[in-house]
């Protein structure tokens, strides 16, 4: 299902394939052909020019849960795209990874074009949409762009020109903490080519703004909402879960047209949004590290007041969402309420010693 809401990645990718004749998948000797590790970690790739991906395929550990792996980072700055976690290399790492989870990592700087919608139906890759998700993974890049390629997506029409290029781009003004980004005008044209749009740029492990403007307008604050298509209204909100500045460009703006969005950030300039590595992995680890002790109710005596800085860590994502403005203080305690939280599971006496064990093991191999 990512590789359909990748859409727009995959057809700028292969359309660079089409002309360099590189391949979409790419083993790591192609970018890096002089450096040992990239012929002894042949079981990870590039998918196209922006994304690392290391599939698990060591086995897994019965009683934990989790497989280990070791992954070689190259040269250069890579946030993973699921823990948010930023890396330097050339390094390799060795981290422990449950069965949900998938080792993706984003070269800083990339703007990867997505669907609005995370769930496409059947077909839908044959319809140019009306709205995109533009993931701007920034790190320590100042700035970064894009093109996102189009053509009519049935026909050969584009050997005779028949296709268009829209730039993506943004700056990173840390003086000041601002943020610009740019989208379009459009260059070239094509038979049903979309003639406006509507946006959701995604801005991963970055700070809550101040003040957002559209084209020099401001934008008010929302509540984050479950999907792209309820919000009424050009807007800003953010994901306290990821640690996402989002902004919502519903009404559909001329493709023709270029479109400046401008982020002042600087009230929480203080704020590292990767003052904990890996905050979003956590997360995800304590809310399955809740269900599993939710569900021994009834089978062992195991109580939430037995283990309440879990919870209050668990929850730590949803109070960011709904109170931006209170990050710092929020974020402060969490640590402490991990630590705290991990030793009162240790401490269950009435907790069976396998889902301890695959608690424990989640909350400490990180």
């Amino acid at each position: 299902m990512m590789s359909v809401n990748c859409l727009f990645y995959l057809t700028v990718q292969v359309t660079l394939f089409h002309y360099s004749g590189i391949s979409l998948l790419r083993p790591m000797f192609y970018g890096f052909p002089n450096v040992e590790e990239a012929y002894e970690y042949d079981h990870q790739y590039f998918f196209g020019e922006d994304i690392l991906v290391a599939p698990v395929t060591e086995p897994v550990n019965v009683a934990t849960q989790m497989a280990t792996k070791k992954i070689w980072i190259p040269e250069g700055v890579y946030l993973s795209w699921f823990k948010g976690e930023m890396l330097t290399g050339p390094l390799v790492i060795t981290r422990n990874f449950a069965l949900s989870e998938i080792p993706v990592f984003v070269k800083a700087g990339s703007i990867i074009p997505m669907r609005t919608d995370d769930f496409a139906p059947l077909g839908s890759a044959q319809v140019l949409p009306t709205s995109l998700k533009l993931m701007m993974f920034i790190g320590n890049a100042e700035e970064g762009s894009t093109l996102l390629y189009e053509d009519d997506g049935n026909s050969t029409q584009y050997t005779e020109g028949k296709f268009s290029n829209t730039p993506v781009s943004y700056k990173m003004d840390t003086s000041n903490y601002l943020l610009d980004v740019t989208i379009g005008p459009v260059t070239g044209s094509f038979n049903g080519m979309i003639l406006a749009r509507a946006y959701e740029i995604r801005v991963p492990n970055f700070w809550p703004a101040k003040t957002v403007s559209l084209d020099g307008k401001a934008l008010n604050y929302v509540p984050l909402e479950s999907s792209f298509a309820a919000y009424s209204e050009n807007s800003w909100t953010y994901d306290g879960s990821t640690l996402s500045l989002i902004i919502n460009v519903v009404t559909k703006q001329s493709v023709h047209n270029s479109l400046k969005i401008t982020v002042d950030y600087g009230f929480y300039k203080a704020f590292n949004p990767y003052w904990f590595p890996g905050f979003s992995g956590i997360l995800q680890r304590l809310i399955q590290a809740k269900k599993l002790l939710d569900n021994q109710w009834g089978i062992d005596t195991v109580y939430q007041e037995d283990y309440a800085s879990l919870l209050n860590a668990t929850e730590t994502g949803m109070k960011i969402t709904y109170n931006p403005q209170n990050i710092m203080a929020l974020t402060s305690v969490f640590k402490t309420d991990l630590q705290d939280g991990t030793k009162q599971v240790e401490n269950l006496l009435g907790l069976k010693a396998s889902v301890k064990e695959q608690i424990l093991s989640q909350l400490t191999n990180l």
